[in-house]
């Protein structure tokens, strides 16, 4: 987790990135992360930004996929794709910060989202906590300080944590979830012969990979990933524990 001069700021962030008793509804933790799987070329590939809560009765705790992409203008017309110089189209690209930025705030965007959904199935829930990793994105522009202050404005409010350096079995999306996603959307589409290479039906079948996900396996996911961060915490921020779980803590 961080060198051993820095352990105790480590455990501390560890400790504060535990997720509490799913009866306080106090704080809450959301995780976000954006993932770009490499691919030969000519395969299609999308990038996402994701948003999950640990499940509670009455909701999955799913929030929802994004994809990145903005609007650019054409600049050589293409008959194929049934466009011309100067039209105004979506296209696929690498999150920067200004992009993250609006991926996070905008109205259908992740803030939102999250905080209607916190408000719908926790009422009486008054902050949410947005775990996020180190990625220059997310961190560059002065990007946590700006994000805290839109969140202020929401009800309830979202707070913008960085998950520590070099940790990423403290974020479910990395530590499970993505892999997971990344195995099923491949058995839904290896047979598949029409629009194979059609990013946009690739968004649509891994928006509903995600929508679809089995929601015990997700709360079993959890409950790995508060294992992982005990375990983290009892080596004393040690990178080389065993990610095993023994059966008798399953």
């Amino acid at each position: 987790i961080a060198p051993s001069s820095a352990l105790s700021p480590a455990r501390a962030a560890l400790a504060e990135l535990q997720s509490t008793d799913p009866k306080d509804p106090a704080r809450f933790f959301a995780e976000v992360l954006e993932r770009a799987a490499p691919a030969p070329p000519g395969v299609p590939k999308v990038m996402v930004l994701a948003g999950v809560a640990s499940p509670r009765p009455g909701w999955n705790g799913k929030i929802g996929v994004w994809r990145a992409h903005k609007w650019v203008t054409v600049g050589r017309g293409n008959k194929a794709k049934g466009t011309k110089k100067g039209d105004v189209v979506l296209k696929d690209c690498t999150i920067d910060a200004d992009l993250f930025y609006d991926l996070m705030t905008r109205e259908d965007g992740v803030m939102r989202t999250a905080s209607a959904q916190f408000g719908e199935h926790e009422p009486d829930c008054e902050e949410v906590i947005c775990q996020m990793d180190g990625a220059s994105p997310h961190t560059g522009k002065d990007m946590i300080k700006r994000l805290n202050d839109f969140g202020a404005t929401l009800t309830p409010r979202i707070k913008v944590v960085k998950q520590p350096a070099h940790s990423p079995d403290t974020n479910l999306l990395d530590l499970a979830l993505f892999r997971a996603l990344a195995v099923a959307n491949f058995k839904a589409r290896r047979c598949m012969s029409d629009k194979l290479f059609d990013k946009d039906q690739l968004m649509e079948d891994v928006v509903q990979t995600f929508d679809d996900y089995d929601d015990l396996t997700l709360q079993e996911m959890w409950e790995y990933k508060r294992w992982i961060i005990k375990t983290i915490l009892e080596e004393d921020g040690a990178i080389d524990y065993d990610r095993h779980r023994p059966k008798d803590e399953k």
